[in-house]
């Protein structure tokens, strides 16, 4: 099935200038809106130029864990100066653990995350994945979901968008996909969405996520 190039409101051309290694890890052949879906392999380790085009839409600030003391839990501290090649690679390293933050100031982002912060929700994040991937109603502005193992202990499902999309649209359309399965965010404190609300407030920066380094199929 290919892609049809829709007109973006939010940018006066109407597309997105991605890099070869953008549509390599999203399966495109060609581009994020034109081009046709490849079979992905069961694991897709991440590079750091994918990451780059992919996750930092927004490219300043972002944050990096700190290290955990015996007085002060590890926490995530903005860093504000645009990411590097350097920064990501010294993640996909095990050298610090970086996240991103997903909104720029007007309120527009290019992906959304569903956070299960359990491994009892496996199936139903399977579920989730393998619907929204197969026939899910929000395609027109999708490209394609993919599906991480959180490090910790959970997973994760990343919406990319064709083009930019509001923040208040990529909640609703989480709360809307979640709703689907009897479930809510915050459900047992274990389910968040990213973005967290439908707007930015106080400095503008929204939540942050941390930085995958790879997607596998399930």
């Amino acid at each position: 099935m290919a892609y049809k190039e829709e007109k973006d409101p939010l940018t006066e051309k109407g597309k997105r200038h991605v890099s070869a290694a953008t549509s390599a890890v999203l399966g495109l052949t060609k581009s994020v809106i034109v081009g046709t879906p490849t079979i992905n392999p069961n694991e897709h380790n991440l590079n750091a130029q994918e990451i780059m085009d992919v996750i930092f839409y927004r490219k300043s600030p972002w944050a990096v864990k700190t290290k955990a003391t015996a007085t002060k839990p590890a926490i995530y501290v903005p860093v504000y100066k645009e990411i590097t090649l350097e920064a990501i690679q010294k993640h996909l390293d095990g050298g610090h653990t970086i996240a991103a933050y997903q909104s720029r100031p007007d309120e527009t982002c290019l992906w959304a995350t569903i956070d299960f912060d359990d491994f009892k929700y496996e199936e139903v994040a399977k579920q989730i994945y393998r619907e929204q991937k197969a026939s899910g109603v929000f395609q027109s502005v999708l490209i394609e979901p993919k599906f991480e193992e959180s490090e910790s202990r959970g997973y994760h499902i990343w919406f990319f968008f064709k083009t930019p999309q509001t923040t208040e649209f990529a909640y609703k359309m989480l709360i809307n996909i979640l709703a689907t399965k009897g479930l809510e965010k915050g459900t047992n404190n274990k389910i968040d969405v990213y973005p967290r609300a439908e707007h930015l407030t106080g400095k503008k920066f929204g939540a942050h996520v941390r930085v995958p380094k790879k997607f596998i199929e399930v």
